[in-house]
């Protein structure tokens, strides 16, 4: 681990302001990169100021260290909007640590097996996102084949404190056994999504933009890269989630070791309608039990059209436990419903369930304050 990110946790843990945090830390732009798959180049213009020339649509760089200071800049030059900068860092020096800026025209993908932080001081902006401690091989980087199935430090994790922002239509995305959102995401008309999992496709063009592998299993304890205590959600959102006119996806795989919720969300996850087009949250489960605690807030409408919250669950029995809790309105409590027998106006699908809420003429509709779906789903 540097000795920058060492102590940044000590900060952290010792209560002390945050906004201090980036001063003096031991971290610089990203050193030591050699390009090894299509074209680009290096340069440095200025202290604090690293520039990535790209020239070919897909280019992979291994760097020594990927970290961005606090006031520092880092900015990739791209043929496009659709161009990716595959940055993996092999240095074996621990976990990213990102308290500057990074902006791109094109796609930026950052793979650290020891986990990334994003500092509160951090802005990230991109037409396209990823941070992951998944590995992928060159081959398939180069040839469009998105599978990132070589796993990192199985007890490794990804933690946003800052800002990240995917320009109308793109994505941000966060995959590592254990994730953790306490700053803010936006995709607006895009996806953003946050998955915990060894091994993962990503996909810019299906109906989800990352699929864990099959029978996915997070076998260790994962420990917050921010705190270095563990974490006791494998997806946790205390921040801010937006991806209006788009969809906002939490995903895990199951756990082996011991956890309060396999995903948690305390903070805002949003995502409403823009024009003609319908926003969608989704939580999904590699395999049973999906454990979801969703509060205090859950938009996923606007006047006019439909909201969509669907829970794709693995192996679900032909009726089921759950509760509901919309803002301003008494419980509604689903309490062994059959697939085809849901209260009006909430109403469901099998395979995935869905819970759709429609939209009303006097405005949107109430935000679903609490969502939880236990075990008791499944059989």
């Amino acid at each position: 681990m540097t000795i920058g990110l060492r102590r940044y946790r000590g900060l952290l843990l010792s209560g002390a302001a945050l906004v201090s945090v980036g001063a003096g830390l031991a971290v610089a732009n990203p050193l030591g990169g050699v390009v090894v798959g299509g074209s680009a180049t290096i340069q440095n213009p200025g202290p604090g100021s690293v520039t990535i020339n790209q020239s070919s649509q897909n280019a992979i760089i291994n760097w020594q260290t990927f970290n961005i200071g606090r006031g520092e800049t880092t900015t990739f030059n791209q043929p496009n909007s659709a161009s990716i900068a595959l940055n993996r860092v092999i240095g074996g020096q621990g976990p990213s640590f990102l308290d500057g800026t990074l902006t791109a025209n094109g796609r930026v993908f950052i793979v650290n097996g020891d986990g990334i932080l994003f500092g509160p001081n951090s802005s990230i902006n991109t037409a396209g996102f990823l941070a992951t401690t998944n590995n992928i091989r060159d081959a398939d980087f180069m040839a469009g084949r998105y599978n990132f199935n070589i796993p990192g430090n199985p007890n490794a994790s990804i933690v946003n404190l800052g800002s990240i922002t995917a320009t109308s239509g793109g994505f941000a995305a966060l995959v590592a056994p254990g994730v953790r959102n306490s700053g803010t995401i936006t995709a607006t008309l895009g996806t953003v999504s946050l998955a915990a999992g060894n091994a993962f496709t990503l996909d810019f063009y299906g109906d989800r933009l990352i699929t864990l592998a099959v029978n996915d299993q997070i076998a260790s304890q994962v420990i917050d890269v921010a705190t270095g205590q563990p974490l006791r959600s494998l997806v946790h959102n205390e921040g801010r989630l937006s991806a209006n006119g788009g969809r906002v996806e939490l995903t895990a795989a199951a756990a082996r070791a011991v956890v309060d919720s396999v995903i948690n969300n305390r903070g805002v996850i949003e995502a409403n309608s823009i024009g003609t087009r319908n926003g969608m949250i989704v939580l999904s489960a590699a395999k049973p039990p999906l454990v979801a605690v969703i509060r205090p807030r859950l938009t996923i409408d606007a006047v006019g059209l439909p909201g969509m919250l669907k829970l794709y669950l693995p192996a679900m029995k032909s009726s089921l436990r759950m509760l509901l809790v919309v803002a301003r309105k008494p419980a509604v409590v689903m309490d062994e419903w059959a697939p085809n027998r849901m209260p009006s106006p909430l109403t469901m699908n099998t395979r995935p369930f869905a819970v759709s809420v429609p939209s009303r003429n006097d405005g949107p509709c109430p935000p679903i304050t609490r969502l939880s779906a236990t075990e008791e789903l499944f059989g």
